[in-house]
């Protein structure tokens, strides 16, 4: 970057020194008593109004500010009238730099002033202008170019994981099989461990549908909602206790879509961080949805310190990505640790 910097000074230096010469040899032809030295001291003017243009369509006009930037522009310009006054007339009629042969002996005559401020204001004004619709432009381009990057990097990379997701040691399909075998070996058998293994089955199904490249990012609310509850009645079967969870679910659930595993997710961490067997204070999930918004509360106690697994938090981390992936701003995530409290809440606005 400060390479590139450098670059573009010594790029603009070099412009204004090829046009002082130029200047010169052009206004050389018509005007014998023009000086190197008057079009030296007439550079620093130039390159006012030059990068003064600039500055004010950069910073105003560019960003939006379109009527700030007109009146900051129109007083920029009355300035620089001033100051080519100063430099052809001056007071008393002796011009600072161009007095000597531009009106020597002649009075002020504001037609010829008017042309002489177009002349040297509106030519730079002018190339300040195109100087600004340019970078604009190349601004634009860059950014194509580093979103199209940016979507390239993301091909190879989600290439790279799908090729190595197929080349796993123990294909997922695989387990999805034994489950099916042993669900056919034991549900004869054993009503109670076929239908643990059948709920497990679909779960298992589900978790790979929803890591799969080609599984789709969303699905309805209700299909969620109801993998949830599977697991939580598959918890009930293989559980000694019974799980304390509350449910609380209005709203059309099956009119909104939600990342898969989201609420799954939140429901298997109660079982695994929280309490979820304590009567006196049960888990509770909430959905509510509405016209323009939904809201999912996930509220349960924690584990005394010591007890239940380690949580390193990575759950949640993906649950954000992922959210922020499908539904950009329109979605708010809050966790929340009240004492022995933990509560999550998810927010998304459907408009």
């Amino acid at each position: 970057m400060r390479n590139q910097r450098n670059y573009l000074i010594k790029l603009h230096v070099i412009s204004w020194m090829v046009y002082a010469l130029l200047f010169y040899a052009i206004n050389k032809l018509g005007n014998q008593d023009l000086s190197f030295w008057t079009v030296l001291v007439s550079l620093p003017f130039f390159a006012f109004v030059f990068y003064g243009v600039r500055t004010i369509l950069k910073r105003w006009i560019g960003t939006g500010k379109i009527l700030a930037g007109i009146c900051l522009l129109g007083g920029f310009l009355v300035i620089c009238g001033l100051l080519v006054y100063l430099m052809t007339y001056g007071w008393q009629q002796k011009g600072i730099v161009y007095g000597k042969y531009v009106v020597q002996g002649k009075d002020f005559d504001l037609r010829e002033f008017i042309q002489t401020c177009l002349i040297m204001l509106g030519h730079f004004t002018f190339l300040a202008i195109l100087d600004f619709l340019n970078s604009k432009r190349m601004n634009e381009i860059a950014e194509k170019i580093e979103q199209m990057e940016m979507r390239f990097r993301e091909e190879t990379l989600r290439k790279d994981y799908e090729y190595h997701g197929q080349a796993e040691q123990i294909p997922s399909h695989f387990l999805l099989n034994v489950f099916q075998m042993w669900e056919s070996q034991l549900g004869t058998a054993n009503s109670q461990i076929g239908s643990q293994l059948t709920q497990m089955y679909q779960l298992v199904e589900y978790f790979m549908g929803s890591g799969s490249v080609d599984g789709g990012r969303e699905i309805l609310l209700s299909k969620e909602i109801e993998m949830a509850r599977k697991y939580l009645s598959l918890q009930m079967l293989i559980s000694s206790r019974k799980p304390q969870m509350e449910w609380k679910v209005s709203g059309n659930t099956k009119g909104v879509v939600i990342p898969p595993t989201t609420l799954l997710g939140l429901v298997m961490n109660i079982f695994k961080h929280g309490s979820a067997y304590d009567p006196l204070h049960p888990a509770v999930i909430e959905v509510d949805v509405q016209r323009d918004s939904y809201r999912i509360l996930a509220r349960n106690k924690c584990n005394p310190s010591g007890h239940g697994l380690i949580s390193h938090g990575l759950g949640l981390v993906h649950m954000r990505n992922r959210l922020d992936t499908l539904f950009k701003d329109r979605c708010q995530l809050k966790i929340e640790r009240d004492q022995d409290i933990f509560l999550v809440d998810i927010l998304v606005r459907l408009i």
